[in-house]
């Protein structure tokens, strides 16, 4: 497990998915999964079963909740790459506003909430990814891409949504 921690966190994503493999298989845990979905996905030739492998995690009740939230993020990412923002904001959305959103740390909502951004950009809503971004910015107003992002789906300069959010 350690060594496959090690390994992604320095970008060996192959090396990590063969150890985290191993670790699970013998271990029968589940709790790595979320980084087991991520070396899937990053390698591109899995993509059903790194939305099968995060998915574990994410349904897992018991488990740590940020690291079912990263699972989400995985597994959101695999769907919206595939052109399925529907399907990417529902795992997204279990954790903003279903069961689960009352225990997400606030820094994993600001997570979820640029995500959610990228799914609603997706399915053609601006209103909605603005909307998403406000919220994140409510969280933490030291998120500059956020605004960058505001600016860019109402096509103005940054310095008026600056002047806008800060109010």
């Amino acid at each position: 497990e350690t060594l496959g921690i090690a390994l992604y966190r320095a970008d060996d994503l192959r090396g990590a998915l063969s150890e985290l493999q191993t670790y699970r298989r013998m271990s029968g845990s589940i709790d790595q999964n979320h980084l087991l979905a991520d070396c899937l996905r990053a390698d591109g030739r899995d993509l059903d079963r790194a939305v099968s492998v995060g998915m574990e995690l994410v349904e897992d009740e018991t488990g740590d909740i940020e690291r079912r939230v990263e699972a989400a993020i995985v597994i959101a990412a695999v769907h919206l790459s595939g052109g399925r923002p529907a399907r990417a904001g529902a795992v997204v959305g279990r954790f903003l506003t279903g069961p689960d959103a009352r225990s997400v740390p606030p820094g994993s909502v600001v997570r979820l909430l640029w995500v959610a951004a990228d799914v609603a950009e997706a399915e053609d809503a601006p209103e909605r990814a603005i909307e998403a971004l406000r919220r994140l910015l409510a969280l933490d107003s030291e998120y500059e891409d956020a605004e960058s992002r505001i600016a860019g789906l109402l096509g103005v300069s940054l310095h008026t949504v600056h002047s806008h959010t800060k109010r």
